[in-house]
């Protein structure tokens, strides 16, 4: 018994210990299922936004006081969510204004006015920050059209709705993924494993050795099709595999956009 009681006296004498937040995936995971943005977190703790964008990223760190505030905010967060919460996106979304009547006789746009179709999104295929996903998740609460979203944040509309689904705002976006090749039963393959290695050399070998590897090319900003040269495989191998390991980078957005 007093062996007990020093060993608790002993760990009481040491003091409390600094506060471990939990990792950063965590704590964005927790202020995103609260709604709120990196603004608001950044006001309630008193920091500056570009800080707070960091803290949670966990490229910044700050006194015991400030940690221990940012930690608490944190394990309300948790606490008063409940296990399977799942925020009525529909329900909070505001519906979209309703457009001014037109007038008796409307002007028509110049024609350089209309969107070239050729013109590429200035921003495709780039890493999502998180203050964009801030700026989609406020947007599309606001009741922002796709259209206008897509224009301000320079992304495509597709990409658009595969973000706005991996923030768990939309249902799977069903309609974006490819149609799958229709054959029939009976017909061989075109292939063999063997013919499949002589353009991709690892085709069909197992991941397990390459996945770290395979996350940092992806964080880098390697394309999908540079990262199937790289690995000797096929682009919809490395899409699935992308989407398997929850890689982050450009090539992510190509491997929805391929159907994973």
């Amino acid at each position: 018994m007093d062996a007990h009681i020093t060993s608790q006296d002993h760990l009481l004498n040491q003091g409390p210990r600094p506060p471990q937040l939990p990792p950063p995936g965590e704590r964005r995971r927790l202020r995103e299922l609260w709604g709120a943005t990196i603004e608001e977190v950044a006001d309630a703790l008193n920091e500056e936004p570009e800080v707070m964008s960091d803290w949670e990223a966990g490229q910044h760190s700050a006194d015991t006081a400030d940690t221990y505030a940012y930690l608490r905010l944190l394990n309300a967060f948790r606490e008063q969510l409940p296990t399977t919460y799942e925020p009525d996106w529909a329900a909070l979304r505001k519906r979209p204004a309703t457009q001014a009547a037109a007038p008796a006789t409307p002007a028509i746009p110049a024609q350089a006015s209309a969107p070239d179709p050729k013109a590429k999104p200035s921003r495709r295929g780039a890493r999502w920050t998180h203050e964009e996903k801030d700026r989609l998740r406020t947007a599309f609460l606001a009741g922002t059209s796709l259209q206008e979203m897509a224009e301000s944040l320079g992304r495509g509309e597709k990409a658009l709705r595969w973000a706005l689904y991996r923030l768990n705002l939309i249902p799977f976006p069903v309609d974006d993924v490819p149609a799958p090749h229709a054959e029939p039963k009976k017909k061989p393959k075109a292939y063999t494993v063997a013919e499949k290695r002589k353009t991709h050399p690892n085709a069909y070998e197992p991941w397990s050795t390459e996945d770290q590897r395979l996350a940092e090319c992806c964080v880098t900003g390697a394309s999908l099709a540079e990262l199937a040269q790289e690995f000797g495989r096929n682009q919809g191998g490395i899409a699935s595999r992308l989407l398997k390991i929850d890689a982050d980078g450009p090539a992510v957005e190509e491997a929805w956009e391929h159907g994973g």
